[in-house]
């Protein structure tokens, strides 16, 4: 089997990402035999390499200079880069010129600041790909949380949850298990509010929009249980 192509996107030029970029070159650097491409910008990751002393890397798809900024400042040029770089990634991606993306963080405020109207990468790829369905999903090995809302102030979620998304993140989560762990899934709904509502003693969500998208879910086939209390679902 060959190796995958993988774009490495570099981030916020101001943060962490273009140093984690050079650091997956670095002998000792599990990554260092995988075929990877930094997208971002060359003199960046030139300039990081002279002042952290790493060994700088040619595999670069270089997206030009991004000029003056100073590490850990917030700027409209910097914002601007950082989505540079992760749109061409995903344009080389979408022509098979990549498998996959990796990304390196961006700042939000800087996206914001360079006129760039996105929460974060989840969007971004969203719009990018023209994807029909999506959620956000962070896994382990022990676990993994699929999220129904994301990058939205605590004050909107309740407006956006709805029973149809919950059963579409539910089966997003689940067709995702069945790829990576290549068995049917075992899955645990959380409920919203504190100890899963209490059958409506602190608030009605759980009754009103959870157990039917739990309904559906099992209608699939899926095992699933719930609402948890979110506040106690990871105790082993």
């Amino acid at each position: 089997m060959s190796t995958p192509r993988l774009a490495v996107t570099m981030g916020d030029p101001a943060g962490v990402g273009p140093e984690l970029c050079l650091r997956l070159f670095t002998p000792d650097a599990p990554t260092r035999d995988l075929d990877l491409t930094i997208f971002g910008s060359r003199e960046v990751l030139d300039r990081v390499a002279t002042t952290t002393g790493l060994p700088p890397t040619t595999r670069v798809h270089d997206l030009g200079s991004v000029g003056e900024f100073t590490p850990g400042r917030i700027t409209p040029s910097c914002g601007r880069a950082s989505f540079a770089a992760l749109d061409a990634a995903i344009a080389a991606a979408l022509a098979g010129e990549v498998d996959g993306i990796v990304t390196c963080p961006l700042h939000k405020e800087a996206l914001q600041a360079g006129g760039l109207r996105y929460p974060g990468h989840t969007e971004i790829l969203v719009e990018k790909t023209g994807a029909p369905t999506h959620c956000m999903m962070l896994t382990a090995e022990e676990i993994t949380c699929a999220l129904v809302t994301t990058h939205i102030p605590l004050r909107e979620v309740v407006p956006q949850l709805t029973s149809e998304k919950i059963v579409e993140v539910g089966r997003l989560a689940a067709d995702t298990m069945r790829h990576l762990r290549g068995r049917e899934p075992r899955l645990a709904m959380l409920g919203l509010n504190p100890h899963a509502g209490e059958h409506g003693l602190f608030g009605d969500e759980e009754e009103t929009i959870i157990a039917p998208a739990l309904a559906a879910l099992r209608a699939d086939g899926l095992e699933i249980t719930g609402p948890l209390p979110p506040d106690t679902a990871f105790i082993e």
